[in-house]
């Protein structure tokens, strides 16, 4: 069972899906911690590193979620903001990695 959290589109943001949910790290730890307790299939989470250049994040969720039980969690090296437009950061992929 994945989830994600990854989607940068304006028509998930508005409605509190996708990416913005990174804006609350311990609401969303929560609820992968509640879909955890009752599925019977591993759940993942897909990530970006955070809500924009100034607020990123990624190694404090992927901490969270961790201890939330995710089963992995799934890093894309972009934030909600720079969408698809610039190169991934493989330098902080690789650090929150290790």
């Amino acid at each position: 069972l994945d989830i994600n959290v990854g989607c940068p589109i304006y028509e998930a943001s508005r409605r509190g899906l996708g990416a913005v949910q990174l804006r609350k790290p311990r609401s969303l730890a929560k609820m992968v911690h509640g879909i955890v307790m009752e599925s019977p299939l591993p759940v993942t989470v897909k990530v970006r590193l955070g809500e924009s250049e100034k607020r990123i994040n990624v190694e404090r969720v992927v901490g969270l979620l961790a201890a939330a039980g995710a089963a992995a969690v799934i890093v894309h090296g972009r934030t909600m903001e720079q969408r698809y437009r610039k190169p991934a950061d493989w330098d902080l992929i690789t650090r929150v990695a290790g």
